[in-house]
């Protein structure tokens, strides 16, 4: 992508990967993270696509959750202020990358249980 797209506002350079990304995702109407590294930028306070946030750190795919209907949501920590935070995969995203996190993300999936309203007890730990 060039930079001119970055200038006009079609775009955002990953803080992970520094790939330029467009802000049009496939199944979701706001981008909020990298399809190829995960990685996002805690830009939104209450509500998706608010941009209220004035933190604006780097946030790291931690773990994979999944709600009840089966959908993937991407759990995000903050590394500027430890805010957790959930967003929907979108249909361009590294599957690659989710099943690493996925399948890496065992020891917080607490976490991811408790932002998404699941049950989790220990035996789901074993």
């Amino acid at each position: 992508m060039k930079l001119i797209a970055l200038q006009e506002g079609r775009a955002f350079r990953c803080l992970g990967c520094k790939l330029d990304i467009s802000w049009d995702a496939p199944g979701t109407t706001n981008r909020n993270h990298c399809p190829t590294c995960l990685t996002s930028k805690h830009v939104d306070d209450r509500m998706p696509g608010d941009r209220a946030s004035a933190c604006l750190g780097r946030m790291d795919a931690i773990a994979i959750a999944s709600r009840d209907d089966g959908e993937w949501l991407v759990v995000h920590e903050c590394r500027a202020c430890l805010h957790l935070s959930t967003n929907r995969v979108a249909g361009d995203d590294n599957p690659l990358a989710l099943l690493r996190i996925a399948v890496s993300g065992l020891p917080t999936a607490s976490i991811a249980a408790s932002l998404v309203g699941g049950a989790y007890t220990e035996k789901d730990k074993r």
